[in-house]
């Protein structure tokens, strides 16, 4: 029984946040990239680099399984000003509220659809990390009009990808039991174990972040219903051939938790890729590689017409699957 649980725990790694009461005070910004906004009546927490002036691109992050907008923090603020980078927390994570209701597929991409029209945003990048890059490929089906290009990091969503954990996220009172066991020190852990390639490289302020949000009773319940109704429920190998847009891939080439066969597996069903993988780097390249991972996104948005005045993959060896 101890075994099942450890593996519980682990597997509810999800984050979640205690939500707000509807109507209550927003909190103060934690830092000059820190904003808020209402979607559909509930108070959003994302991080915007906007200062002033027209950039040339938006770039909207959404974060995954085991995050919140704070994932990016250590990326965002590497981008120069031509580059208007946004990173919101998802309803129930990090500061975010989240009112009741189902947690679904559904539920997330009206929220983004919501959050994209409270900033008034028309037209943008889309970056997706781990479980965020399932939710980006649906928010593109649901909405390609708003998409200009697409990029996919350690991204979730193929059938078979997460291996093992899907049993046990099948598991509803053991997932429900591990959310519960959850400490400081298993977080620790399972990043250790199951997300960096060099522990070294593990920033203790993320380590707090994931802490505050799952170590409530709220968040512990959040964490657990993503983990039962959401990991592996919504698989994207259909959608991919159906996308247009270009298409960049970032691999950790040694992500211990989403292996980078995957990613050939996204090449092969996307009709417009390419893939970049980073040495010596895990599961989160957005925290252990920044520098490298702004460098790939830099170099994939510096072509310079804008992808409806030019043939899809111009600029960027896209007409084909592209690998390095």
């Amino acid at each position: 029984m101890a075994k099942y649980c450890r593996l519980g725990c682990l597997l509810c790694l999800a984050l979640g946040a205690a939500p707000l009461s509807l109507g209550a005070e927003i909190p103060s910004p934690l830092d000059r990239f820190s904003q808020w906004t209402y979607v559909n009546g509930e108070a959003t927490h994302y991080y915007d680099t906007l200062a002033s002036g027209t950039p040339q691109f938006t770039l909207l992050l959404v974060h995954g399984w085991l995050g919140s907008g704070y994932n990016f923090r250590f990326l965002i603020e590497l981008f120069p000003p031509s580059v208007r980078v946004i990173a919101p927390d998802l309803p129930g994570f990090g500061l975010s509220e989240r009112a009741e209701g189902p947690y679904t597929m559904e539920s997330l991409v009206a929220f983004l659809d919501g959050f994209t029209d409270a900033l008034g945003l028309t037209r943008f990048v889309i970056a997706g990390s781990s479980m965020g890059g399932n939710i980006t490929v649906e928010f593109i089906a649901a909405h390609p009009e708003k998409i200009d290009r697409v990029i996919l990091i350690a991204a979730d969503g193929l059938r078979g990808e997460e291996g093992p954990r899907l049993f046990w996220a099948r598991l509803g009172p053991l997932v429900d039991l591990g959310a519960t066991l959850e400490t400081k020190n298993t977080i620790k852990r399972f990043l250790r174990k199951n997300v960096f390639y060099d522990e070294q490289k593990i920033p203790e302020e993320l380590v707090d972040s994931i802490a505050r949000s799952i170590l409530t009773r709220q968040g512990r319940r959040l964490s657990a219903e993503v983990t039962k109704h959401l990991l592996g429920r919504n698989p994207v190998d259909e959608i991919l051939p159906l996308l247009q847009q270009p298409t960049l891939l970032i691999w950790g080439a040694n992500d211990p938790l989403l292996k980078p066969v995957w990613a050939e597996r996204y090449l092969e069903l996307l009709p417009h890729a390419a893939l970049r993988r980073i040495d010596g780097c895990g599961h989160m390249p957005a925290v252990e590689a920044p520098e490298q991972t702004k460098d790939l996104i830099l170099e994939f948005l510096d072509y310079r017409l804008p992808v409806s005045l030019r043939p899809v993959g111009e600029g960027y060896g896209l007409s084909q699957a592209a690998r390095c």
